[in-house]
């Protein structure tokens, strides 16, 4: 096991040096790291309300209102209506956001793929159970207090 200074050593350039790449790329798209996370979650769902997008990022919900400013204002999302509820609203892409997602993702990928090379598939699967675990393990400590 390594020890906890080295482990901070590691994760801190790695998340740099991956983050760094990631920014780059997003850059060029205009957006940011959290506004590509929702327009990719977007894309999965079709539609989110603003309370589901602030559950998924383990963010407050005040904290969702300006990003999706932001991403109406890029014309790359919308609020609609929800058909179930009067009070609620549901984000959704826009036909710009629904074009522009397969290009960011197909540009990142690429990206990635070159800092991934010689890293497997299986290890790739294990790094980010280990990451789901930590979040999982995190929230279960929080609801406990």
């Amino acid at each position: 096991m390594h020890k906890t200074h080295s482990s901070a050593i590691t994760q801190t350039v790695s998340y740099q040096i991956l983050r760094n790449y990631v920014l780059v790329v997003l850059n060029k798209y205009n957006l940011t790291t959290i506004e590509w996370a929702i327009l990719g979650h977007l894309e999965s769902n079709d539609s989110l309300r603003l309370s589901e997008i602030s559950k998924f990022l383990h963010i407050d919900p005040p904290n969702v209102t300006p990003i999706i400013d932001q991403l109406e204002s890029k014309n790359f999302a919308m609020r609609c209506d929800d058909p179930l509820d009067r009070r609620a609203k549901r984000v959704v892409l826009t036909a710009e956001g629904e074009q522009l997602v397969p290009k960011v993702e197909k540009t990142l990928s690429a990206e990635m793929n070159r800092l991934l090379n010689g890293v497997t598939e299986g290890q790739i699967a294990t790094y980010f159970k280990v990451l789901q675990t930590i979040i999982d393990n995190n929230q279960k400590m929080n609801t406990q207090k």
